[in-house]
């Protein structure tokens, strides 16, 4: 499959053109921008700018307060040096710096922990929390992890793939044969990734149930589909020797797969809904 080159993109989703002559189009959408945003603008002026610039005026005058109201009686520095030597306007100001700095740290240190569970969530990964003091995981004894497009790989030999999932030798070799697993040779030696281990993992989970491994090649298929799909979209960028746009492009393939996973998880459970009864 073949993405769409940039010139044929930017003609389906670029600027729609005016009709006319382009200046006098110009200046109408000029004018009809300003008509717009002239409320805003009156409003921030009004509540924000001028008391701003008042507060400033005021601040280097001094002030006579009568009983008809008050008068400015010329230019002076003097409200700020009494400012300066005022130990209660010092006891605030160190106030208000180590509230900003306490209330900034905590924002951040919970803003990023959020962070951190919504990617891992939108990603595939599961929170495992423990539960009056014991280390309580999943049924089935196992914890799914995320494993990212652009992370390193660890490599494992086929008894470190047994030892962890539990799996036997034989359905190793069927996911084998029918391209469900796909170790690599390394050093004259069969290897497989934390993919394939996961892969195995959940394989020996459905292989409890009497899902076999050829049952398996409907995944395998899907999950060709929604690759080659990506492919058209990202391929170029991944294929670039920017690094700044194969970054880009890793990042955006990262958040599409976790999309297209969460869709694919939503029309499963419409389905199983409806075998329900629901």
């Amino acid at each position: 499959m073949t993405a769409l080159s940039p010139d044929i993109a930017d003609q389906i989703v670029g600027e729609p053109k005016l009709v006319g002559r382009p200046d006098v189009n110009r200046k109408r959408l000029a004018r009809m921008g300003w008509i717009f945003t002239a409320p805003a603008l009156i409003v921030i002026a009004a509540v924000t700018i001028f008391p701003i610039v008042y507060s400033i005026v005021m601040s280097l005058n001094k002030v006579n307060v009568t009983g008809n109201g008050f008068s400015l009686d010329g230019f002076t520095f003097s409200n700020y040096n009494l400012l300066l030597h005022s130990s209660l306007w010092r006891d605030a100001l160190i106030f208000t710096l180590y509230y900003t700095a306490v209330t900034v740290v905590v924002e951040l240190i919970i803003g990023t922990c959020i962070a951190l569970v919504l990617e891992r969530l939108a990603a595939g990964g599961d929170i495992v929390t423990p539960t009056s003091g014991s280390d309580k995981r999943p049924s089935g004894g196992s914890v799914r992890r995320a494993i990212l497009v652009n992370t390193s790989r660890a490599y494992l030999s086929l008894d470190e793939v047994v030892e962890e999932t539990g799996a036997r030798e034989e359905l190793i070799a069927e996911l084998e044969n029918f391209g469900i697993v796909q170790p690599e040779k390394r050093e004259g030696k069969t290897v497989y990734d934390e993919t394939d281990r996961e892969v195995v993992r959940s394989a020996n989970e459905l292989s409890r149930v009497g899902v076999a491994a050829r049952n398996l090649r409907v995944f395998r298929s899907s999950a060709d589909r929604e690759a080659n799909l990506l492919e058209a979209l990202l391929g170029p960028s991944l294929r670039s020797r920017n690094p700044d746009r194969r970054k880009e492009a890793l990042e955006s393939l990262e958040s599409l797969a976790a999309t297209v996973s969460h869709l694919k998880h939503l029309l499963l459970v419409r389905d199983l809904r409806r075998l329900a009864g629901d």
